[in-house]
């Protein structure tokens, strides 16, 4: 195996702790750009002697594709094509997503507009959701006992709303507020700020100020990942309207997004508020292989 000198290692994360300044290709949106990634849900569901009530896994499988532009808001958006296929347990759901992308020196934004709408059209009837609620839910009551049915039932869905706002604001949350110009430098009307550049521990923006969504780069980090070795920024993403123990992060590089990461809970309480067991979400998605065209 060939070993990587420390000065080159240095002179690539270098950059990368400074951020684009200037360079308006910090991420990469070449048409053809593609990455594969893999993600693993786990729901786990304990009562309070902490014995296990239900559990169920979500696996992921995404493809991304940098896949032509579209006018909208008197800019020229890149749209980042997903496509996911989803399992839980035996039941596999496909489902297309459009990302609006636009990127200068100062920061990478996105079209403030609902990533089910492919381009050019309109929204779907039904708004698509990673974790399709009813048979998630069905599956995870299997083994509840009746007594306790509606308490679960009453916290799984408040888990699940959370689950698909975090999803959402990976992707992308549609909203008709518009965005505060003052938070972010360069993000129009209609846009939500993805990333601020130069990125470097400590630097924090506002995704949207309504319901408000922050995120801070926490640090500079080496991943190991099937796709690679890769210097990365760690960035936070918070929420007034997340639990006071959800977690979310991702990690960013010149390569795209290298990985997401989430940790969502909440409790089941009886008729009469007493807690009798508490359920918790653990999601990571991982890069796998990517191709990116030549800057």
């Amino acid at each position: 195996m060939r070993r990587t000198h420390p000065w080159l290692l240095l002179a690539v994360v270098l950059p990368l702790s400074l951020g684009a300044g200037g360079n308006r290709s910090y991420f990469p949106l070449q048409q053809g750009n593609r990455w594969h990634t893999v993600g693993r849900g786990h729901f786990v569901t304990r009562d309070l002697s902490g014995a296990f009530v239900s559990e169920v896994v979500v696996h992921d499988d995404y493809v991304r594709t940098i896949d032509g532009t579209e006018e909208r808001f008197g800019h020229t958006y890149t749209l980042l094509r997903d496509d996911l296929s989803e399992t839980i347990e035996t039941t596999t759901d496909e489902s297309t997503f459009w990302t609006r992308y636009r990127q200068d020196g100062t920061g990478l934004y996105e079209a403030d507009v609902d990533v089910t709408i492919p381009p050019g059209g309109e929204p779907p009837a039904v708004m698509a959701s990673a974790t399709p609620r009813a048979a998630l839910i069905d599956r995870l009551l299997r083994d509840v006992p009746d007594r306790n049915r509606a308490s679960y039932r009453a916290s799984w869905e408040r888990l699940h709303a959370r689950v698909v706002l975090i999803q959402r604001a990976a992707r992308g949350l549609a909203a008709t507020r518009k965005l505060d110009r003052s938070s972010s430098r360069s993000a129009s009307e209609n846009e939500l700020t993805r990333l601020l550049y130069p990125l470097h521990k400590g630097q924090e923006w506002q995704v949207r100020p309504d319901p408000i969504f922050t995120s801070e780069v926490e640090a500079s980090e080496h991943l190991s990942l099937p796709a690679g070795q890769f210097p990365s920024s760690r960035v936070r993403i918070d929420s007034i309207l997340f639990g006071p123990q959800d977690r979310v992060h991702f990690w960013m590089s010149r390569s795209g997004q290298l990985a997401f990461e989430y940790h969502v809970e909440t409790d089941a309480t009886d008729v009469n508020g007493n807690v009798i067991g508490r359920t918790t979400f653990d999601y990571r998605e991982e890069l796998q292989d990517f191709d990116l065209a030549a800057r």
